[in-house]
C-alpha cells in the first residue's frame, strides 16, 4: 500500500495553533468591549460569530473540525493495523468512532442534553448543579480503564503525547467547566467568566492539536507519511 500524502506534523500543529490563538484573541477583545461598554464596527456580529463556547460559532465549528481530523487520522491508522492483523486494530477503529461522535457532539451539544436527562431522571440537587460534568467524569474514567492496555502498548513518545493531549483537554473540559459552574447556575456573567471560558476552550483546542500532532508523528514513524527532512 502506497501513501504519498506529504503532511508535516509540526507545520500542521503550528497552523492549528495559530488559528486557535487568533480565535482566543478575538474572543477576549469582543468580551472586553462588551463589559467595558465600548463599541467597534460589526461588534454584534463578532459576538455571535467568534465568541468561544457559543453554539453555531466559528470556534465551535473549528473544534468540531479538529475532532473530525483526529477521527480520520485514527481511522487511517486503524485500517493499517487491521491489514496487518494487529491485536489493537479494533481499539483504533473504536477510537475513530468516538472522535467522530465528539465531532458531532461539538456542534449538536449532545453532552449538555445528556446532563439534562440525568437531572430529569435523578432529580438530585448536586446533579442539577453539576450538569453533565459528573456523567463526563464517569465516562472519562471508563474510557481510561478500557484503553489502558492500548495506551501501554504504544511507543513511549506517542504514549506521552497522548497522555499530555488527554490531560490538557480534560483540564479544559472538566476542571475549567467546574470553575465556571456558579455562572452556569445563575451568577451574572462578567470578565472573569469570559476568561474562564477562553481558557477552557483554548485548552480543549490545544489538547486536540497535541493529539493530531501525535497521530501524524505516529504515522510518520510508521513511514505512512513523507515529510521534509528539515521539519
Amino acid at each position: 500500500m502506497q501513501h504519498n500524502i506529504k503532511i508535516s506534523p509540526l507545520r500542521s500543529a503550528v497552523l492549528l495553533g495559530i488559528i486557535a490563538l487568533v480565535l482566543l484573541l478575538i474572543h477576549l477583545f469582543t468580551e472586553l468591549s462588551r463589559f467595558n461598554n465600548f463599541s467597534f464596527p460589526l461588534k454584534f456580529h463578532f459576538y455571535n460569530i467568534f465568541l468561544l463556547g457559543k453554539e453555531s460559532s466559528i470556534p465551535t465549528w473549528f473544534s468540531s473540525f479538529q475532532f473530525l481530523i483526529a477521527s480520520f487520522l485514527v481511522f487511517i491508522i486503524g485500517s493499517i493495523k487491521k491489514a496487518e492483523k494487529d491485536r489493537f486494530a479494533a481499539g483504533w477503529q473504536s477510537l475513530s468512532v468516538i472522535f467522530l461522535y465528539l465531532s458531532v457532539d461539538e456542534t449538536a451539544v449532545l453532552h449538555e442534553k445528556l446532563g439534562g436527562l440525568v437531572n430529569d431522571f435523578a432529580n438530585i440537587s448536586v446533579l442539577t448543579y453539576y450538569g453533565w460534568i459528573i456523567p463526563g467524569i464517569i465516562l472519562v474514567g471508563i474510557f481510561v480503564v478500557s484503553y489502558l492496555r492500548f495506551l501501554l502498548n504504544l511507543p513511549p513518545s506517542t504514549r506521552s503525547q497522548f497522555i499530555i493531549a488527554g490531560a490538557t483537554f480534560v483540564t479544559g473540559a472538566i476542571l475549567m467547566e467546574s470553575l465556571a459552574l456558579p455562572y452556569e447556575n445563575g451568577r451574572d456573567p462578567d470578565m472573569v467568566f469570559s476568561l474562564l471560558v477562553g481558557v477552557e476552550e483554548t485548552l480543549e483546542m490545544a489538547g486536540l492539536i497535541i493529539f493530531i500532532y501525535a497521530l501524524l508523528s505516529y504515522l510518520r514513524a510508521y513511514q505512512m507519511e513523507l515529510i521534509p527532512r528539515g521539519d
